[in-house]
């Protein structure tokens, strides 16, 4: 009886040791050389967290202070974490800055891999803490703690990008976009200390712009530039939509010149990085983006996309000729379009006025959905021996429609055409005149020299202007800005049209205070009507108005035939100059 348990116990530890040796092959560690080379990929597991990046050397740099601690809870790291977590919430509601500071240290000792931490933490610091602050200073110091504190999570998590995204985001927007913007903006360029404490990350000249100094969206444009390097160079992990990841750099640029354009007067410096925003957004446009279903398309692909869609189409309707004709113009009747609509969608797009593209488009939104039945019905009609064939190209259609429907959706999600119209007209010399005539007349507004300044000639009794004021230097900006809008219509609508408007708006009442009334031959009135029509309520008088108002100009001073003066001296000469004081204030009248 005794010998058969010895031999059981035999039995059991040769099946450990025999176990033993493929656990210990499948768990053998990789090993390195002496230059540091891998000269052992290992065994099954440490090549599976190696693929996965799973393994701590993988995931972060190692920390000998993180590992111990993680040990010294015993199994309890989660309770840790939980109870870390609530003292942190409770020293930010009681303010109690330094003590929460110390937490969160120990905090990400215990979770150095979790996002999650160093998201909602450093959002705490720079969003939350510097809000109970009244001094824009204390604030500043606190959105940086912030993130100064996300790049400590660069340590931990080197290989994810959605570290160097948070921070491209709080250097960017936080600091840029906040109600203290520009003071944040100012003490950015000029802490040098924080520039040398991120220098390790980003090389301050890279962000440094000449003449304006150091700009935070450029820094962030840098911080992007480091995700798209990581996932792209460096095969790391993407967690966002590819459309959302690849704009984030390029848009960067764009900010970065919008906000240098509100705080100084344009320059060729600003019409660059607008021109470099133009680059980055078309390359923005030739990137191959898939979506969630696994359609890969480019933003600027609609057109290519548009002209393969009506070659497939011609083809299809070869196998049943004149029949998409008549299915067009029944779904036309069906929709119950008056004569007059039926008339714009056939006049040609460059024929039709601005009011007849906005009705136009309108229109054809509406059709559009009934035009997407059009190709089935197309297909039923074609003869059966034939159908096997066409099939094939219905089916193109068909993929076609889904990348035109899907480059559309991402288009007006990024606002991808507002964007380049934008980027490119900004670099141009006419709206950088426009911009700066902007800027001019704003800073004669807050001096509040409205009208020019005049001299009279002794020797002619002619008046001429030394120094323009703000109501004629915004006449000059709106027709230069006339002219842009001419050539970019998309710009109406849109931040650069409510920033237009915004001075409109200020131009109209110096108009009130001057006791000038609206031009009735305002140069931007077509911007004013389109906006109308789009039901942008501006609050400016448009074409309706002007003619309402006109029409009762027009009652109120009946012309009076009267004989040509021919006596040229000074009494005369003088009545002559009060008529055409008079004309010129004519000129300018109207208003609601």
């Amino acid at each position: 009886m005794q010998s058969s348990s010895f031999v059981r116990k035999l039995v059991y530890i040769g099946v450990i040791v025999v176990l033993l040796i493929p656990v210990s092959l499948v768990s053998l560690p990789s090993a390195r050389n002496r230059q540091g080379d891998v000269a052992s990929a290992g065994g099954y597991l440490s090549r599976l967290r190696d693929d996965y990046e799973l393994s701590q050397a993988k995931l972060s740099e190692i920390d000998p202070a993180s590992e111990a601690m993680k040990l010294a809870s015993l199994g309890l790291r989660g309770v840790a974490v939980n109870v870390l977590w609530l003292q942190a919430l409770e020293h930010k509601r009681k303010d109690n800055f330094d003590q929460l500071e110390a937490t969160l240290g120990t905090l990400i000792k215990l979770q150095p891999n979790f996002i999650k931490v160093w998201e909602f933490q450093a959002h705490n610091l720079s969003y939350n803490v510097s809000a109970e602050f009244d001094d824009y200073e204390y604030r500043y110091h606190w959105v940086k703690k912030g993130i100064l504190f996300l790049t400590e999570g660069i340590r931990y998590n080197s290989r994810d990008h959605r570290m160097t995204d948070n921070l491209g985001w709080f250097t960017g927007s936080k600091i840029a976009t906040s109600d203290e913007r520009r003071q944040f903006r100012r003490m950015f360029r000029l802490d040098n200390d924080f520039h040398q404490k991120l220098a390790g990350y980003i090389e301050p000249d890279l962000y440094d712009t000449p003449e304006y100094g150091h700009d935070n969206w450029k820094m962030a444009y840098y911080w992007y530039d480091r995700s798209r390097n990581l996932v792209e160079k460096e095969q790391a992990k993407q967690y966002i939509s590819d459309w959302r990841f690849y704009q984030l750099r390029p848009s960067q640029l764009r900010n970065q010149a919008m906000s240098l354009q509100k705080e100084f007067r344009t320059d060729e410096i600003i019409k660059e990085i607008w021109a470099s925003a133009a680059r980055g957004w078309s390359e923005f446009g030739r990137q191959k983006l898939r979506n969630t279903l696994g359609v890969i398309f480019t933003l600027d692909g609609n057109v290519d996309a548009a002209q393969r869609l009506e070659r497939a189409r011609e083809q299809l309707d070869e196998f049943a000729p004149g029949v998409r004709a008549e299915i067009e113009q029944a779904i036309r009747a069906q929709m119950n379009l008056t004569q007059t609509q039926r008339d714009l969608l056939d006049k040609p797009v460059d024929q039709r006025t601005d009011m007849e593209v906005l009705e136009a488009q309108r229109l054809e939104r509406n059709l559009f959905q009934a035009y997407q039945q059009i190709d089935g019905a197309v297909f039923q009609r074609i003869p059966a021996e034939r159908q096997a064939e066409a099939r094939r190209i219905l089916d193109s259609i068909s993929s076609i429609l889904s990348e035109i429907y899907t480059i559309e959706q991402n288009q007006e999600t990024a606002n991808y055409r507002y964007w380049v119209a934008r980027n490119e007209a900004e670099s141009e010399d006419l709206t950088v005149s426009a911009q700066q005539k902007l800027f001019d007349a704003d800073e004669l507004r807050r001096r509040s020299v409205f009208d020019d300044e005049m001299e009279v000639q002794p020797e002619t009794g002619e008046r001429q202007v030394i120094t323009k004021g703000a109501i004629s230097t915004y006449e000059q900006s709106f027709q230069d800005w006339s002219q842009v809008m001419e050539r970019y219509p998309i710009l109406v609508s849109g931040s650069l049209g409510d920033d237009i408007v915004d001075h409109m708006l200020k131009y109209r009442q110096m108009l009130q205070v001057t006791q000038i009334s609206w031009p009735l031959d305002f140069a931007l009135q077509r911007f004013i009507d389109i906006r109308h029509f789009n039901d942008e309520d501006d609050n400016l008088p448009t074409s309706e108005d002007l003619a309402e108002e006109r029409a009762l100009r027009e009652e109120r001073s009946p012309k009076t035939d009267q004989p040509p003066a021919t006596d040229s001296g000074p009494g005369k000469e003088t009545e002559q100059k009060q008529d055409d004081q008079a004309d010129n204030n004519a000129d300018h009248s109207g208003g609601r």
